[in-house]
């Protein structure tokens, strides 16, 4: 429900705030479907020695405990895999909580985020629930970032934060170091990176961070076939990440995510050939869509793509007839479409499907 109004027979609502009232959250995709290419999950099962260390990590947590409150085994095991300093990682349940924490801490009234647009919704619905101002600029026709318009922007508004999704969802586009350093040097903003597609891409700004202390990049194993976890983490400046973890709840990341994630990171090597075999399909489905009539992909560096098609809405409800569910998009976007890459089985089957609605929908008229 948007914008529900205070009423005699509801006089609660009248307490909430009226930015929360006009809200509309954010709503994953729930139709039931054989085929689901909807949440950019990793379609390729984990590899069987990797579930193995998993299952055998889990069934030593002792349930009647509280986890580490500082996840001092998983904080060295992501360190170690990704090359970053330990003092500087701040652990969340999935990057939402991230960005929560970083929006709660430098939040305080009337403070203001900027984002392009379009991008991940959570920054602007987080900041909203929070009291702080979201501030958007367009991307380019082409879904690059402007440059130019975002440092003019946060130099009149004096943004706290700067939320970058890199690669961006729902774009698959990832922004130039440069842009970035831009950003960070020309503005007087925290500039989050959220690389939480970064895996697909092959690239990262973390090497950055030493010459940096206004950067913030988030990163989360959901992606990589860990998505159950929720098991999120960004890396700052180690006297910024002190000030975040303060903030953060105790106890935020359970034993259990703690345990199996620490377990996969030390057999990432098995997980990356996973990686790799994402961005092959990627290709190919980025191909195959283009030879579609009036199908139009955007080359993407994410495990997925999104493409203009005529009259999208009925191309959804026509996959989800065929069994096939894949992203529908507003908030600008409702001529696009956003389809995570699967297994080549599914893919063929979600191209097949789209080949036909197409078809049948330029018959119609």
């Amino acid at each position: 429900m948007k914008g529900a109004a205070a009423s005699p027979r509801n006089p609660v609502l009248g307490a909430l705030r009226l930015a929360v009232r006009e809200l509309t959250g954010y709503r994953p995709e729930t139709a039931p479907a054989e085929v689901c290419l909807d949440a950019n999950e990793l379609a390729f099962p984990l590899p069987e020695g990797v579930r193995r260390a998993i299952d055998a990590r889990l069934a030593a947590v002792d349930l009647r405990r509280y986890p580490d409150p500082e996840a001092k085994e998983l904080k060295r095991a992501i360190a170690d895999r990704f090359g970053l300093d330990p003092a500087g990682l701040v652990l969340g349940n999935g990057s939402d909580e991230l960005i929560a924490i970083l929006v709660t801490a430098f939040g305080e009234r009337p403070a203001k985020v900027l984002v392009p647009t379009p991008t991940f919704a959570m920054y602007e619905i987080i900041a909203t629930c929070h009291g702080v101002l979201p501030l958007a600029v367009p991307l380019t026709e082409g879904f690059d970032l402007d440059v130019e318009q975002m440092v003019e922007v946060a130099a009149r508004e004096e943004p706290k934060l700067i939320f970058l999704a890199s690669p961006n969802n729902p774009t698959g586009r990832r922004y130039p170091e440069e842009a970035i350093v831009r950003l960070l040097e020309e503005t007087g903003a925290v500039v989050v990176v959220d690389e939480a597609y970064a895996d697909f891409a092959g690239a990262t700004v973390t090497p950055l961070l030493p010459r940096h202390d206004n950067l913030v990049v988030m990163r989360t194993l959901s992606k990589v076939g860990l998505a159950a976890l929720r098991v999120g983490f960004l890396a700052a400046n180690p006297l910024l990440a002190y000030q975040l973890n303060k903030v953060r709840l105790p106890y935020n990341v359970g034993s259990l995510p703690q345990a199996a994630a620490a377990a996969a990171l030390a057999r990432w090597e098995e997980i990356e050939p996973l990686v790799a075999q994402v961005v092959a399909e990627r290709g190919r489905l980025q191909a195959a869509l283009a030879a579609l009539p009036g199908v139009e992909p955007v080359p993407s560096e994410a495990n997925f793509v999104l493409f203009r098609v005529p009259r999208a809405e009925a191309v959804h409800k026509g996959l989800l007839e065929q069994g096939v569910r894949i992203k529908r998009l507003g908030g600008g976007l409702e001529g696009w479409l956003r389809v995570t890459v699967g297994t080549p089985k599914e893919n063929d089957r979600f191209l097949a499907a789209l080949a036909a609605v197409v078809e049948s929908l330029a018959e119609e008229g």
